[in-house]
């Protein structure tokens, strides 16, 4: 019992740490995407 928790709770973190990073991922992406296109817009 004790044990499956400890697996259960890893397993949690673990999948909220994936999450996390997917997201920030792409909201770095996406910001990235923006600037740009403000930046270009700048320039021109």
């Amino acid at each position: 019992m004790f044990l499956s928790l400890i697996g259960y709770f890893f397993g949690y973190r673990n999948a909220i740490r994936k999450y996390i990073i997917e997201k920030v991922t792409q909201a770095v992406i996406y910001l990235r995407k923006n600037l740009s296109e403000v930046a270009s817009n700048y320039v021109n």
